[in-house]
């Protein structure tokens, strides 16, 4: 394996990937389970909230090729791209490695069966991203807050 060569490891997981049977299911499972805990605020750091974005991400790259189709695993209910969408909206930048980052999307945009008419609000440039506007985050700011406020003085006072 000569590493020198772009996505060598990618493509070479990939292709080793296909020749197991129902890998893909796994792997929509993987996807659904991460979804659930990212929507669900089931982490505690933003390195798991990352993380969960990047297993997303990478997952559906993984499943995406000429034998699987992730729009037909859609169609089957076996994952929901519509909620993916949402996630990669509101996160649209996570940290690689250091001062590293990548676009978890740009792993959707590179796989074959790419159908933009599927991801409708990751494809509209004119929206802006969550993630760096923090005054339309301010009313969900808010309320986290108040909820976390009234369960300390809850828990405080018994």
């Amino acid at each position: 394996m000569f590493l020198a060569t772009n996505d060598k490891i990618r493509t070479m997981l990939k292709t080793s990937l296909a020749q197991i049977d129902g890998y893909e299911e796994l792997l929509a499972d993987v996807v659904n389970t991460s979804v659930h805990m990212f929507e669900n605020k089931l982490y505690l750091l933003p390195s798991e909230k990352h993380m969960l974005v990047k297993v997303i991400g990478f997952s559906l790259f993984l499943i995406d090729s000429t034998a699987c189709n992730i729009n037909k695993l859609d169609a089957k209910k076996k994952i929901n791209v519509s909620r993916i969408d949402k996630i990669f909206k509101t996160v649209e930048v996570v940290p690689l490695y250091g001062d590293m980052q990548i676009a978890p999307f740009n792993y959707i945009k590179k796989s074959p069966n790419f159908d933009p008419s599927k991801w409708p609000i990751c494809n509209d440039a004119s929206t802006s991203s969550l993630q760096g506007n923090l005054l339309m985050q301010l009313p969900e700011i808010r309320e986290e807050h108040e909820r976390f406020i009234a369960d300390l003085a809850r828990y405080t006072n018994e």
